[in-house]
């Protein structure tokens, strides 16, 4: 769905070739002395239905356009309803926070959905003024000029220069081609960034070499946008190189794209191969990450001489939660975010321990009821025989490397498992990836398939979780399955990954991040397996020799208060188990949260491919058009 497929005749009739219509429908019953009110209301109604098709799309989780808007023009939906019928009356009426009333109302939220809600408000305004019998032609006049400059204004974003129509209301996004000439031709540079931005201090390394990739091929330099993607807990190319949406909108809207990598991540290590000691670990805090984005930002700037260029930070899961942190923590540097599968809220700890779990089962369940049961009874099936000693069933029919022997080897197996069904569930993606190794299309599908095809239980669960510890599809890559080399656990129960990286979340979720969820085989598949405060706090004094802040990302990032942050999008797919974790309903027009059917992990970040649900498509060119607003009042 393309920006011009939204404002498609009749809509365009009042923008493009039926302006000569809309002269011969208006104008001239206005000049004569016995106006035809008929025609003044019917043309000025058809403006205000085809700006409400935008703001009821589909896509947006509660609609953009408050009543209170309408009513302070002295008209309500009600009294809209009687002058224009096909206008329906209740249908676009959201409960939204209301808005600062010592400011515009309809000036506070920029992005183009609340300029179709400023027009809308203002023409409805314009229709009951010059549909009054009272109004003298003059008056009628003017008002309609004001309506026509009106709608010039918001579909060019307040630029009203030769190419702005076609920027906004003739926008073509070319979201659907994924294909580019190899691999997108990203510069790999390093910033000597500050190692402690909140001291004054002098310290033995007071830089270190922040890496981050830049890419220029379609920037109108030093006017065009720039799409800054706040890096994640990882190596920063595995981000670029599955997050192609940003190069197919930077191709349109000729932005310069920006990865950077995220202290203690990847190449960006503060102390190099000592960072990951615990008396250096203490400079890992998401202040610092955000510090380290901020001055990257401005300093680029500076370099390219790219003052007028405003920025949009993008950002996935963890690297999600950043892209709105950014916004809210340095709004003079970043004009929007776009925050896709940030879960922003159970990260706070808002929201059911159990819920995570719950959901990740839900995948399966939606799938095919029959997988998650098997995977419960399998479960249960372990606990047997662990409870009976029969542990070499265990190691033989699940081909374990390592005899298990123990309570402590049998705890670790469950570990191992619902780690493998949770990343099947996140990256439950329509066609193969090479995300977290090569994964199939369809994980989930594939592992239940295997699952309920093996006609013993303990070989079914082996040939499921090894669609993710073989990072393919096919039987037998690996001999055995060596559990505490293939899994390790932390203060993250869905999983920290391994090597150095895993090192930095796992203190991340041990400091800031509270990510106390757990199965209890009740409300999920798994087996009952607690993490409570206090086996997190405990866990964390014996690891790293810290103490938790349960409640510290709740106050510092506003997760009780969103609504007075403003210009970040959030969006989840209902396949993510991280989804009810994050903003699944619009909090205010410039907050606005985009659900999308069939789609798992931040899938709206990755390029377009076929295979992708209508949803997504859709999706992204929501996020396209609210973009190119932001960055079209610049």
């Amino acid at each position: 769905m393309s920006f011009k497929a939204l404002i498609r005749p009749p809509c365009r009739l009042h923008f493009t070739n039926g302006i000569l219509r809309f002269l011969r429908r208006i104008f001239l019953p206005l000049l004569h002395s016995a106006p035809s009110l008929r025609s003044v209301r019917g043309s000025c109604c058809h403006l205000v239905n085809c700006v409400s098709k935008v703001n009821s799309s589909p896509l947006l989780s509660s609609p953009l356009l408050s009543s209170s808007s309408l009513e302070k023009r002295g008209r309500s939906f009600h009294s809209l309803g009687r002058l224009c019928p096909a206008y329906p009356p209740h249908r676009h009426v959201p409960r939204l926070a209301s808005p600062d009333p010592s400011r515009d109302e309809l000036t506070v939220f920029p992005g183009v959905h609340s300029r179709f809600s400023t027009l809308t408000a203002r023409a409805d305004c314009c229709c009951a003024r010059m549909a009054s019998p009272v109004a003298s032609t003059p008056s009628r006049f003017l008002l309609l000029l004001q309506l026509m400059m009106m709608a010039a204004v918001t579909m060019t974003g307040g630029d009203l220069s030769p190419s702005a129509g076609r920027r906004f209301s003739d926008l073509q996004l070319n979201l659907t081609r994924g294909d580019f000439a190899g691999p997108p031709k990203f510069k790999e540079k390093y910033f000597s960034q500050v190692v402690d931005h909140f001291s004054f201090q002098v310290h033995d390394v007071d830089t270190f070499e922040q890496r981050y990739l830049i890419l220029d091929d379609h920037w109108t330099r030093g006017t065009g946008p720039i799409f800054f993607y706040t890096g994640n807990e990882g190596n920063i190319w595995q981000f670029a190189q599955n997050s192609l949406f940003l190069l197919e909108l930077a191709q349109e809207l000729h932005a310069l794209l920006v990865f950077a990598e995220h202290r203690y991540y990847g190449a960006s290590l503060p102390f190099g191969a000592a960072s990951f000691q615990p008396d250096n670990m203490r400079l890992l805090t998401i202040e610092q990450a955000l510090a380290d984005y901020a001055i990257l930002i401005t300093e680029l700037k500076k370099q390219l001489n790219a003052s007028r260029s405003p920025v949009i930070c993008f950002g996935g899961s963890y690297g999600g939660m950043l892209s709105a942190y950014m916004r809210i923590r340095y709004p003079n540097v970043v004009k929007g975010a776009l925050a896709s599968s940030a879960p922003i809220f159970s990260t706070a700890g808002i929201g059911d321990s159990w819920r995570f779990f719950h959901d990740v089962t839900e995948d399966y369940r939606r799938y095919n009821p029959a997988c998650a049961e098997a995977v419960k009874r399998t479960f249960l099936l372990i606990q047997s025989l662990a409870e009976a000693q029969d542990y070499q069933k265990i190691t033989d029919g699940l081909s374990l490397c390592d005899a298990i022997s123990s309570r402590k080897d049998i705890h670790q197996l469950y570990g191992f498992v619902r780690n493998a069904f949770t990343f099947m569930a996140m990256l439950d993606y329509p066609y193969s990836t090479e995300f977290s190794g090569h994964l199939p299309a369809n994980p989930v599908q594939v592992a239940c398939d295997l699952l309920l095809s093996e006609e013993g239980a303990l070989r079914g669960m082996r040939d499921a979780v090894g669609i993710f510890y073989n990072a393919s599809g096919a039987r037998g890559e690996r001999a055995c399955y060596d559990l505490y080399q293939l899994f390790v656990e932390c203060a993250d129960p869905t999983g920290c990954g391994l090597g150095g990286d895993s090192q930095a979340w796992d203190y991340q979720a041990c400091t800031e991040v509270n990510l106390c969820f757990e199965s209890n085989n009740e409300t999920d598949m798994f087996p009952a397996m607690e993490f409570s405060e206090r086996q997190r706090e405990e866990y964390c004094r014996a690891k790293w020799g810290i103490t938790p802040r349960p409640d510290w990302l709740r106050l510092q990032y506003w997760a009780d208060g969103l609504t007075s942050a403003s210009n970040i999008i959030f969006s989840n797919g209902d396949l993510d188990p991280w989804a009810n974790g994050g903003v699944r309903t619009s909090l205010s027009p410039s907050l606005v949260a985009i659900n999308m059917e069939g789609a798992a992990h931040h899938l709206d970040l990755r390029g377009s491919n076929a295979a992708d649900p209508a949803s997504v498509t859709k999706a992204r060119q929501l996020e396209a058009q609210i973009i190119a607003s932001w960055v079209g009042t610049v």
